[in-house]
């Protein structure tokens, strides 16, 4: 099937797009969301329109420092939540399992490795406030 004739597909192109206009250097987030959008667009995993409108401002943010990356990530799990439960609702058991895959690689990644992540981003007044108040 032609990309422009699955809009799931075409829009991981859109969110291509996205990532490509908002390359923040020291960002692990945002590659690793064009990585992993690549990958599922090759696998003809398609996206919501639901998920690219949450993950495409996710990357604004955090290309303009107002969103972090661990909040981001947690955003694209609550998203792909509703995603999964959708598609089990309808049926499309190949996609519920994409989008269950997703849930518990953000949960993972945002509480396991972004959070420490956005720490060490902090200036050294912000880390001693935040390790002051996270013991």
């Amino acid at each position: 099937m032609p990309v422009s004739d699955n809009p799931g597909l075409a829009r991981r192109d859109e969110l291509a797009s996205v990532v490509s206009h908002h390359y923040t250097p020291g960002s692990v987030y945002i590659p690793a969301v064009g990585c992993i959008n690549q990958t599922l667009k090759q696998f003809g995993v398609g996206l919501s329109s639901r998920a690219l409108s949450s993950i495409s401002d996710n990357v604004r943010q955090v290309h303009a420092g107002t969103r972090t990356e661990t909040a981001s990530s947690l955003r694209e799990s609550a998203v792909f939540t509703r995603d999964t439960l959708d598609a089990l609702k309808a049926g499309r058991f190949g996609e519920t399992l994409a989008n269950a895959t997703g849930v518990l690689m953000n949960a993972t990644g945002s509480a396991l490795y972004f959070a420490n992540y956005d720490r060490e981003r902090l200036s050294p007044q912000q880390r001693a406030l935040y390790d002051a108040m996270h013991p």
